[in-house]
Order: structure tokens, then C-alpha cells, then sequence
């Protein structure tokens, strides 16, 4: 489209079955835990008429056996070579992979999930493959062991990024991404995923790190890194029953 080559979005299933095109050329989708989880009879690859441009649109799905799979399928198909930052998150929980999405944007960055004490063998391969120069865990030892750290540390250097809490380990990660702070930043509750998740590469594209909130109040941490940073402009994803 006009706006550029692609998005990330969640779309209802009904869309996908009923072919609404959006004006778009081409959608990429992930199911998230792989093919098991995908619409029923969703094929790998769809095509549909757009009618703004005469032509047609496609659908291609990056998928794997599992969560872990699904990220290393991801990251093949959009980082052929070498990349400078890899993101590992937990791939057992969501907010850290959240709040690590336009950091891991701007950076150009994959971002890779792993088990609390052990790295996947698919994704160990995948880092191989990216031979990255530096590996980024965002989440503290809880969700990601000195274990893994230290498995990590033979692929390359590696920093953690990580706070008490989910809102902690956000601001972290924004003040890593975003060191000359932002005029802008996203805010979303931090008790669910999908506003967040929607939000992470508009936050890439508009260089605006992504805050989690409370849904009833704003955290300490999150509000003293918007004052930190310089926001001007809080944009709030969500309604009123995500953030108050």
C-alpha cells in the first residue's frame, strides 16, 4: 500500500476465510504455537483479487512445530545473514518478548524464544546461523537462567535487560533502544498481550519506545521513564477496560 510494504496486525479468522484484502499487496502471517493453531484449512499460501490495483495479494505463513520454531521461522525469512543484536525472550510467557518488539525493530533484530533452563536446538542453530555480535536477554533470571546466559555467552556477548517487574524490565528495554530519549511513546496494559503486540512495530516505525501499564493506575517505573525520556505525546492501545 501506500504506507509502506507491510504490517503486523491480528486478523480475525473470518478475514483470512473471506479474503478482505485491506488494500494490500502481500500479508505475511505467524501462527503463533505453528500449523496446529492456524485457522481450519488455512493453506501456506492464498492469493486474492485487490481491486486497487488490478492485480492480487498473497498470504504466506512462517510456521514450525512449535512457539520456538515459529520465532526461528520468522527470523530466517527475514534476516538472511549476519545481524548485529539477537533478542532472546522466554517463549513461556509474553511481556518481555512485548516490550523487546520495537526495540528488536529498530535494531533491525530478531527476536528468539527459549525455555527458562535450556535453548531449543532450533533456536541454538538459528543464532549460529546470525552469528550475531551481540545477544540481548531481556528478562530476568526467573524467565531466563545464568544457565542459558552462560550457553548464550558461547555464541556471543550478552547483556540483560531486566527489572522487579514486567513494567521494570519495559522501561529497561526503552532506555536501552531509545538513549537519546523520544517525543513519542505507545502505552498498554501490561496484564494482557494483544494491544501491546499490535502496537510493537508502530512503535518501530514512529522510533517510540512501547510503556505497560496497570490497567487502574500508571506504574512508578513507567511513569518516570516517559518524564526521563522527554514524552511529549503518550499514545494509550487499548479501550478504556485495557487502560483506565
Amino acid at each position: 500500500s501506500q504506507y509502506g510494504n507491510f504490517i503486523s496486525a491480528l486478523i480475525p479468522k473470518y478475514l483470512v476465510t473471506s479474503g478482505q484484502t485491506f488494500g494490500l499487496q502481500q500479508v505475511t502471517v505467524s501462527w503463533y504455537d505453528g500449523p496446529d493453531f492456524a485457522p481450519d484449512g488455512a493453506p501456506q499460501r492464498v492469493e486474492f483479487p485487490n481491486p486497487g490495483s488490478g492485480g492480487s495479494w498473497t498470504v504466506e505463513r512462517y510456521s514450525g512445530s512449535d512457539r520456538y520454531a515459529t520465532a526461528v521461522a520468522v527470523s530466517q525469512n527475514t534476516f538472511p545473514s549476519f545481524v548485529y543484536r539477537a533478542y532472546i525472550v522466554t517463549g513461556q510467557n509474553y511481556p518481555d518478548a512485548l516490550a523487546a518488539g520495537p526495540a528488536a525493530g529498530i535494531d533491525y533484530a530478531p527476536i528468539l524464544l527459549v525455555k527458562k533452563d535450556s535453548i531449543p536446538s532450533v533456536v541454538y542453530n538459528e543464532l549460529l546461523r546470525l552469528r550475531p555480535s551481540e545477544i540481548v536477554i531481556v528478562g530476568g533470571a526467573g524467565v531466563v537462567s545464568p544457565t542459558v546466559e552462560s550457553q548464550l555467552r558461547g555464541i556471543a556477548p550478552v547483556k540483560r535487560l531486566a527489572g522487579t517487574n514486567r513494567y521494570e524490565t519495559a522501561t529497561k528495554v526503552a532506555l536501552e533502544a531509545f538513549p537519546a530519549g523520544s517525543y513519542s511513546a505507545l502505552l498498554a496494559t501490561g496484564t494482557g498481550y494483544a494491544e501491546a503486540l499490535a502496537a510493537g512495530p508502530a512503535g518501530a516505525w514512529y522510533y517510540s519506545p512501547l510503556a505497560l501499564t496497570r490497567p487502574d493506575r500508571l506504574d512508578p517505573e513507567t511513569n518516570k521513564l516517559l518524564n526521563f525520556m522527554g514524552v511529549v505525546e503518550v499514545v494509550i492501545v487499548g479501550g478504556e477496560g485495557a487502560v483506565s
